[in-house]
């Protein structure tokens, strides 16, 4: 169905977004974590990997993966990112606080986990260079430390424990 313009005429603007940049402009927006679908109660997530500012739109990519619940659900099975890939996470119980990270699992099968953006722009670093000592943020390439969250520029991200529990990825808050 193809709407005229004059259908719209009785329609008054509340509010609009002018999308410029490569990325969303965090005082207007927020990355949605809680799977509370924004008050909907869909099992939803708007998060650095699936959504993206392009061509002046936003974008916002319909996924099937694994993410916790709202519940707080802080496991996922091993096999859900596969070797040299890594997927973000919304994390925590609302008692806790939630929390976006990212987890990667390395060539090697090891993995480690980070905060989702980088501070300093709001990079999302789950679309970053990595190695196994690094992740790159794919906006300034500030390359933070895995160990200690460090780098150069004097910025640091949360760097999580995570482990493989009997096939499960476990991510410690």
């Amino acid at each position: 169905m193809t709407l005229a313009a004059e259908d719209f005429t009785r329609w008054q603007l509340a509010w609009q977004d002018e999308f410029k940049g490569k990325t969303l402009d965090l005082s207007k927006w927020e990355f949605e974590v809680n799977a509370e679908g924004g008050g909907n109660n869909e099992l939803q997530y708007y998060i650095t990997n699936n959504a993206q500012v392009k061509d002046g739109l936003l974008l916002i990519e319909a996924r099937r993966e694994h993410y916790a619940g709202p519940n707080g659900t802080r496991e996922a099975p091993v096999e859900a990112i596969p070797v040299g890939e890594d997927r973000a996470f919304a994390v925590g119980s609302e008692a806790e606080g939630r929390a976006q990270v990212v987890v990667f699992r390395l060539r090697d099968g090891s993995m480690r986990a980070t905060q989702a953006l980088c501070p300093h722009a709001g990079g999302p670093l789950a679309d970053g260079q990595l190695d196994a000592a690094k992740i790159v943020c794919p906006l300034h390439a500030r390359a933070f430390s895995f160990a200690d969250g460090t780098c150069a520029e004097g910025e640091r991200i949360r760097v999580h424990p995570v482990r493989d529990e009997n096939g499960q990825i476990v991510v410690e808050i």
